[in-house]
């Protein structure tokens, strides 16, 4: 369905009136108001519509999930609840740059109050509602100078979701309510804070990270929507490969050593090695963590949250974890040569260690961490193996297609035999996928085992050049030849797999 949306429909009809009769406007001609609405409908509505808004009102059938999709676009997250504070405020009429700019918009001591309104609360709620339906894993609210910007991340990617226009005067109100929900000073409005949320969704229930930043025009929200459902799918789900799943189980089997995972931020390193934690996440092990910050709760791990400003730092953390006879430990990140020497120390006297490193590939890994200043000889002796990962988004079902793009010959060269008759897909774009042509992420990984070769490579200090070519040859060996074999298989693009291998070394 692509409709073109009907400019100013709530001055036709107010949003609290489209909802409750569930109606969109499409077209206004000599007094003659034509609407959608559903399939199934009261067939009282139109006429008591009519009477309201003192038109003729003729109507055009729509399914019920068509209905919801065009009202959302036409009027906006919170419309109906931002039209009935708008009903009953006396100033709502104000609608001059001047008095949007003042749009703090309340008046301070007002704010307070009416963070627990239920328009306000119904406001959040539908937010939060709103980003589960589309499947966000990021919310993030911005006042610009007469404006809200509404825009979630769906698939790595932001999108920009209609907000009613009156939005903007209420959003100190709004902001209110979030600090609220997740615990923060509401008085504080110049400094920068961080909390969380649980709250259940339709059903379901959610872990929200909320971040708060002072701006120019208000404060500025993100929210991290956290799920434990893609720790709990094992490695499948993460979109390992049956050989990939193989490797990483036995090498979870290892009694000490260090597992590295690598990437850029958002590239789902987080997911990786909590899915490793879940599978050995037995009472016959103790496992703890230190991270910054907790991204999800493990029931029988225990968890340390890292404060710099009090001394806990990661490597700090991780010497006090040894006094607790831990089997299995995991550090958030690798950031410094302290933290370095800590962890494969560690690993060095009998204990099974996860972390992240920030580099491009597995096999600029061991550079990264010679630059760091780690010995050759720990280094080798420590590490069992470096994964790098990506996340790439899948073609929408919906709208696949052949890609006539002509990838195929272009890259001959890279594809195994008789790769250049196959025929990639796309995705055309369609209302399901937000035209993007994309639905949904899966991961691809770069496995790099520390072999007795690679030892001796790492103690020679070889370049990350003479690592690689370990890797090339095998179909599935690099970040770049694992996703060109996944678009061979017709769930990703070609262009999606050179977009996020783009910065991968000798690519």
């Amino acid at each position: 369905m692509t409709e073109q949306l009907f400019p100013n429909a709530s001055a036709v009809i107010p949003a609290r009136y489209a909802k409750k009769f569930f109606v969109v406007p499409l077209s206004l001609d000599n007094g003659v108001l034509h609407v959608a609405h559903r399939h199934e409908g009261n067939g009282n509505e139109l006429g008591e519509l009519a009477l309201l808004l003192g038109l003729e009102v003729t109507g055009e059938p729509y399914s019920e999930e068509q209905l919801f999709v065009l009202l959302q676009k036409t009027y906006g997250v919170g419309a109906d609840a931002i039209d009935s504070l708008n009903a009953t405020d006396p100033e709502s009429d104000q609608d001059t740059e001047e008095a949007q700019a003042r749009s703090g918009y309340l008046q301070r001591e007002m704010v307070d109050d009416a963070a627990d309104d239920a328009s306000i609360v119904s406001v959040v709620n539908e937010l939060l509602l709103r980003a589960q339906q589309e499947g966000a894993t990021d919310i993030h609210l911005e006042p610009l100078e007469y404006r809200v910007r509404l825009r979630f991340r769906i698939d790595g990617m932001l999108l920009e979701i209609p907000v009613p226009e009156g939005l903007v005067r209420y959003h100190a109100v709004v902001v209110s309510r979030i600090k609220v929900m997740a615990n923060l000073d509401i008085a504080e409005r110049r400094l920068p804070q961080d909390g969380r949320i649980k709250a259940t969704v339709d059903g379901v229930q959610n872990e929200y990270r909320v971040s708060v930043l002072p701006t120019q025009f208000g404060e500025t929200v993100d929210i991290r929507v956290l799920t434990n459902s893609s720790i709990l799918t094992g490695l499948s789900g993460l979109g390992m490969w049956d050989e990939e799943q193989a490797f990483i189980r036995k090498t979870l089997e290892t009694p000490y050593g260090v597992i590295l995972v690598t990437g850029p931020t958002g590239s789902g390193k987080t997911t990786s090695l909590y899915s490793f934690l879940n599978i050995m996440n037995e009472t016959s092990r103790k496992i703890i963590t230190i991270e910054d910050p907790i991204e999800y709760h493990l029931d029988g791990v225990t968890q340390l949250q890292v404060h710099p400003r009090i001394g806990l730092t990661f490597a700090r953390g991780l010497r006090s974890m040894l006094r607790h006879d831990p089997d299995v430990m995991m550090v958030g990140e690798i950031r410094d040569q302290e933290t370095a020497e800590t962890v494969i120390r560690v690993a060095l006297t009998g204990h099974l260690v996860f972390s992240t490193v920030h580099t491009n590939d597995a096999p600029s890994t061991p550079a990264r961490l010679l630059n760091m200043g780690i010995e050759p000889y720990l280094l080798a002796s420590s590490v069992r193996c470096i994964l790098a990962q990506r996340l790439v988004r899948k073609i929408c079902p919906e709208c696949k297609e052949v890609d006539s793009r002509g990838y195929a010959k272009e890259l001959a060269g890279e594809l195994s035999a008789g790769g250049e008759n196959i025929d990639f897909m796309t995705g055309a774009g369609c209302e399901k996928c937000h035209h993007t042509g994309f639905s949904g992420r899966t991961a691809i990984f770069e496995i790099l085992p520390v072999t007795s070769r690679v030892q001796e490579q790492i103690l020679a200090r070889e370049p990350a050049s003479a690592l690689r070519e370990g890797l090339t040859g095998k179909g599935t060996g690099t970040l770049r030849e694992r996703g060109l074999a996944l678009a061979a298989r017709g769930e990703t693009s070609v262009s999606e797999v050179l977009r996020v291998t783009a910065g991968q070394d000798g690519v």
